[in-house]
């Protein structure tokens, strides 16, 4: 299907810059098959890759400069992580999310986040 979008410039350079993906399509399709990953994990019960997903999710959401859906989704997968005694899932959402209440000005949410 073919469509025209109104892409963020400085997104899409700081998204490629972090995928290492170069072709706006392509950081697109990432984007959607994150969202199906997170979707599908939760239809199927799959905690674990929920948690995942939405820590992909949320990632996707941050770099498209969407801050307070992007801390939804990490708070969420850092719930998920905590339910399975999983630290290093928890430490990478709540890295994530720090990066987020630093974007939104709350830099002492931000540092309390990345001592955790």
């Amino acid at each position: 299907m073919k469509t025209t979008m109104n892409l963020d410039d400085e997104l899409i350079e700081e998204a490629r810059r972090l995928t290492g993906i170069r072709e706006k399509t392509a950081l697109v399709h990432r984007g959607l098959e994150e969202l199906i990953a997170r979707e599908s994990a939760k239809a199927n019960g799959d905690t674990r890759g929920f948690g995942t997903a939405s820590n992909d999710l949320g990632v996707t959401l941050y770099l498209d400069g969407k801050y307070e859906e992007a801390k939804g989704v990490f708070e969420e997968a850092r719930a998920t992580f905590a339910q399975l005694n999983d630290a290093s899932g928890q430490a990478f959402s709540s890295g994530n999310l720090a990066r987020v209440e630093e974007r939104l000005g709350n830099r002492d949410k931000a540092m309390g986040l990345y001592q955790q």
